[in-house]
């Protein structure tokens, strides 16, 4: 009897499952291109600390080339094009227009990891972004994500690692809308 309570829970879970994944598919094909501006640091909450500042104004260019190459891994478009590449506009059809920013950059602290542990002091790259249809500016979706680095990570090495595991979230969250 407790086996076949287990089989419809894993059933009804796995139904329920694939009908949240269906409703949030995309269109199917219907985009060719995917236009990623930079993420902007406006607003963004930045750690005083010489390093992380230094890196914050080196990221939204690496950040985009990160997402870039993991939507090409993902073969989420038949063309990734760089809002600085773009010449012109973005309203050839087919196109979706991804737009972001950060919220939170900081590299942690050592001390708090060490001495206190289970997550003080880790590092955090975190943003906001939208993805929109070029043509007709409306919102396909909107995400928020904190990455926090692990307890072994330190300094800019743990930012380095948040900023690539968001890339590779966002680069996901794209390639699964558009699917």
């Amino acid at each position: 009897m407790r086996k076949g309570w287990i089989i419809l829970t894993l059933l009804g879970l796995f139904l329920f499952g694939t009908s949240i994944s269906a409703s949030f598919a995309g269109e199917g094909g219907k985009y060719s291109t995917i236009v990623l501006k930079e993420f902007s640091l406006e607003g963004a909450a930045i750690q005083e600390n010489p390093d992380t500042e230094a890196y914050a104004k080196s990221l939204p260019t690496e950040f985009s080339q990160m997402v870039e190459e993991f939507l090409e891994v993902y073969k989420a478009s038949q063309k990734v094009v760089l809002e600085k590449a773009l010449k012109g506009g973005a309203s050839e059809g087919g196109a979706v227009v991804v737009e972001g920013r950060f919220t939170k950059i900081t590299a942690g602290s050592t001390a708090a990891r060490i001495v206190v542990g289970w997550g003080a002091g880790s590092s955090t790259v975190a943003a906001e972004w939208t993805v929109k249809d070029a043509s007709t500016g409306k919102v396909l979706g909107e995400y928020k994500k904190n990455q926090h680095s692990s307890s072994s990570v330190r300094g800019i090495h743990a930012l380095e690692s948040d900023a690539r595991y968001l890339a590779r979230y966002v680069a996901s969250t794209i390639a699964k809308l558009l699917k």
